[in-house]
């Protein structure tokens, strides 16, 4: 796992002449690995339990794609399986990324199978991939065998611990990689069918290759992390899990010019849009898209659109109440073939502001829409009453009109797309942090320097974080009333003043005893004997977009996170953030 980056040409490594301490390069790496360890240092949480949404984001190609699931709930935590024949030492040694949560499986001296048992929530009839990171502790060999769940039966493979290869299978075989994980781990992951129940998976360590009833010791045995129970045949990325199943933290693109955008983070929404277009008023209904066009997630067919239409809505959202109050945002992604088509999505009886109304030809556009609701109740229109979107004559030249991903959610900006089918869907938010060890191997509390490149898209409050922390210094937030930036400790620290808070900044941060000093886009820094370090809290975590706790929430993109272990000069700060 290690990449421990330093480059010349890098601005955060040249201008200052020295390694920062942590460089979360999110847009480059498209992935939680810290630079300078080498490790996944961000704790990253997104629930996807039952009826919740796994995430979507947009990938490198320019689709919409659906985050991985990992299924396999408590995935480091090996002491809260169910065990059989023997006992668990929680947290016994270094895991594959270098913290202390690897536990060890220790066989008892009784006649039998040893095994923790992990039992899942996961039922498929299709595809799916199982990955665990295991380690020799006294015992070679680990025979890891779905005992439910699996159209094969009770069977999988055993496992080399000391070679990384599969010895032998038992009673079926399935494709499996045992990958070196490094420090004598090795990731293995097989793929079987699923049949319909449950899924349970066993992991029985063995003296021999030979699999048999066995007499323990009390002492040998096998270390085990990070599980992973996921759909479909490649084991990605690992998840992290605590008690819920997690979607994966997503890194997302521009889906016009593809480029990287970092860790996207969101706040929780719900999508309330779950019915069809009324097809008396003009509703072309699902058709098959024209050769070489697909729809936003790479599928082939969208709504048309006749011509003619003077107005257009959902059946399922028909002057209907959601309950709730306020702004909601309404959107769809529209694509047009030959003209610049306005459709301003818009709700009956209620105001509403168009951000983006208008067709690109031959380019998919998300089209939406800021509403107040009154008293809950939503009319969703694709257009404005009795204006007509395209008219017959255009039809017959060739245009036409597709619509595709319809959105309706709580807030007044739009996040990414909620699939639904017959029923509200919501996304939990993003949960990302960075704790104990991988927090304190490189944050100095004396002094220091934060620096930040992030695009937010908007807030659920007037404060929120940038970076945040578990007390009630912080770094960097924003302050979206006033369009600034500043720094928090027992009293308002520097603030940097006249931003666009929804847009693009390059933050920098630098603190000492008295003395703290905050640049924006390589603007006049601003000082302050008071701010972040003015307090007698003692900062042990920190969040990204929010706080520890997950309030404050900020939504949008970081691109790249880093901290220098020492107060940067105001002269740096502003050349890193120019």
């Amino acid at each position: 796992m290690s990449l421990r980056w330093s480059s010349a040409t890098d601005q955060l490594y040249a201008v200052s002449n020295s390694s920062p301490s942590l460089d979360l390069d999110f847009a480059s790496n498209k992935s939680l690995l810290d630079n300078i360890s080498g490790f996944p240092l961000v704790n990253h949480q997104r629930d996807a339990s039952s009826g919740k949404s796994a995430g979507t984001y947009v990938d490198s190609d320019g689709l919409i794609k659906t985050s991985p699931v990992n299924y396999a709930i408590n995935s480091e935590q090996i002491d809260l399986w169910t065990p059989s024949g023997g006992s668990i030492s929680a947290n016994f040694a270094e895991s594959p990324i270098g913290d202390l949560t690897a536990d060890k499986w220790i066989p008892d001296t009784a006649s039998s199978y040893h095994y923790p048992k992990l039992i899942t929530t996961l039922s498929s009839a299709s595809s799916v991939t199982y990955s665990i990171y295991a380690k020799q502790a006294g015992y070679r060999y680990l025979l890891i065998n779905t005992t439910d769940g699996s159209s094969s039966g009770n069977g999988g493979p055993v496992v080399d611990l000391q070679d990384g290869e599969v010895a032998s299978n038992y009673t079926a075989t399935y494709p499996t990689t045992v990958t070196d994980a490094g420090n004598g781990w090795w990731r293995v992951a097989m793929t079987f069918t699923g049949n319909g129940v449950n899924i349970i998976v066993d992991h029985n360590p063995l003296p021999t290759s030979t699999i048999a009833a066995y007499s323990g010791d009390n002492t040998s045995g096998v270390l085990l992390w990070g599980a992973q129970l996921q759909e479909g045949t490649t084991a990605t990325d690992y998840i992290p899990t605590g008690a819920t199943i997690s979607g994966a933290p997503r890194f997302d693109h521009d889906p016009v010019t593809g480029e990287s955008l970092g860790l996207l983070i969101e706040e929780e929404r719900t999508n309330y849009c779950t019915g069809d277009f009324n097809g008396t008023l003009g509703d072309g209904g699902l058709q098959t898209l024209p050769s070489g066009v697909k729809a936003p997630d790479g599928s082939t067919a969208a709504y048309l659109l006749l011509p003619g239409v003077t107005r257009l809505w959902f059946d399922g959202l028909n002057s209907v109440n959601i309950g709730i109050s306020g702004k909601a945002v309404l959107s769809y992604y529209a694509y047009s073939v030959n003209n610049s088509i306005i459709l301003r999505p818009n709700a009956f009886n209620t105001s509403y502001t168009n951000v983006v109304s208008d067709t690109i030809p031959g380019q998919w556009v998300r089209i939406y829409a800021v509403v107040d609701l009154i008293n809950g109740v939503l009319q969703y229109r694709v257009t404005p009453y009795n204006t007509t979107i395209y008219t017959q004559a255009e039809y017959d030249a060739g245009e036409r009109v597709y619509l595709w991903g319809f959105q309706v959610e709580i807030g007044n900006f739009p996040t990414s797309y909620i699939p639904t089918t017959g029923s509200t869907v919501t996304r939990s938010p993003d949960i990302a942090s960075i704790e104990g060890t991988n927090f304190s191997s490189w944050y100095n509390s004396t002094a220091g320097s934060f620096y930040a490149d992030v695009k937010a898209y908007g807030t659920s409050t007037g404060s929120s974080r940038i970076i945040g922390t578990d007390q009630i210094a912080t770094p960097l937030y924003y302050n979206t009333t006033a369009d600034t930036i500043k720094s928090y400790g027992n009293t308002v620290g520097p603030t940097v003043s006249g931003l666009i808070a929804f847009g693009r900044h390059k933050a920098g941060m630098a603190y000492a005893t008295g003395d703290e000093a905050i640049s924006v886009n390589g603007g006049t820094v601003a000082t302050s004997a008071v701010g972040f370090n003015n307090t007698s809290n003692t900062v042990t975590a920190v969040a990204l977009f929010a706080v520890t706790s997950g309030s404050e929430k900020t939504t949008g993109h970081i691109t790249r996170l880093a901290y220098y272990p020492y107060r940067l000069s105001d002269t740096i700060l502003q050349e890193i953030t120019s």
